[in-house]
């Protein structure tokens, strides 16, 4: 009987996969480039993930968890929507990667329409509540959070279309 991965290796690769998947792109991720550069093996990264898609939705998971994590650490000091604007699109421009990882991720994924939509949805919605439970009550009522990421989640989907040939899965 082989032994289990070794669950802090497998948090060390999901960590030290960030990078590359910022740089590179989620939609031509291939394993064996990834594990070049993580100094391994593409058949290590199967051992510890079970499959390409595994580690792609963890890697994903964490980067929501950095970005919530980091923008709800500067949103609180808010005081109005517009204060809150400002900052949510000074944090956008500056992660504008981890946006763009999450619209490529759902458009690459082998999801149909329904499920890509709630997809997005989800981040939408984790984003908004996590954002608003940060924010002065009275601009968390406000639907201003909503709309501000539904903003800037549109504003990538239009680039990605405008730049790439991704037009066809949207």
């Amino acid at each position: 009987m082989g032994r289990n991965p070794d669950p802090n290796r497998k948090r060390e690769l999901v960590q030290e996969s960030i990078p590359y998947i910022l740089t590179n792109g989620v939609a031509t991720l291939s394993l064996r480039p990834l594990a070049a550069h993580l100094d391994t093996s593409a058949r290590n990264l199967l051992y510890h993930f079970g499959t390409s898609s595994r580690l792609l939705q963890l890697i994903m998971d964490e980067l929501k968890t950095q970005e919530l994590e980091s923008l709800a650490e500067v949103i609180g000091d808010a005081k109005d929507a517009s204060e809150a604007s400002h900052i949510i699109e000074t944090h956008v421009k500056r992660y504008k990667d981890t946006f763009k990882a999450y619209v490529e991720y759902a458009l690459s994924v082998p999801f149909d329409t329904l499920h890509r939509r709630k997809y997005l949805q989800e981040i939408v919605n984790v984003w908004t509540e996590t954002l608003s439970m940060k924010l002065p009550r009275s601009v968390s009522e406000s639907g201003f959070v909503e709309a501000e990421i539904r903003a800037v989640f549109g504003e990538i989907l239009l680039s990605l279309a405008l730049t790439e040939d991704t037009a066809q899965n949207l």
